[in-house]
């Protein structure tokens, strides 16, 4: 981890979204000619990427998994799905 948020408000980019697919019982980020197959953890995650502060994220998935330390993991995946162009942080206007 890089010790800052990868995003102050991160959004799904324009071109991705997220789907449930009950036929599969799986989390899916949709993007032009790709799916990528997401776990319960990181689709929790994308979920709440809606331009919300990266604070209030964090602090609604700590009162869904209860116990859970989330801060790194949650910044190490949003860097991850910021660098293959799936979120864009909208306090930066990228």
């Amino acid at each position: 981890m890089t010790g800052k948020s990868p995003a102050e408000r991160p959004q799904l980019a324009p071109h991705v979204r997220y789907q449930w697919d009950p036929v599969r019982a799986q989390h899916h980020l949709l993007f032009p000619e790709g799916v990528l197959v997401l776990n319960h953890t990181s689709a929790a995650i994308i979920q709440r990427c809606d331009g919300r502060a990266i604070t209030s994220l964090i602090d609604e998935l700590t009162a869904a998994f209860p116990g859970a330390t989330l801060t790194g993991d949650v910044h190490d995946f949003l860097e991850e799905m910021m660098r293959r162009g799936f979120v864009r942080d909208t306090s930066r206007g990228v």
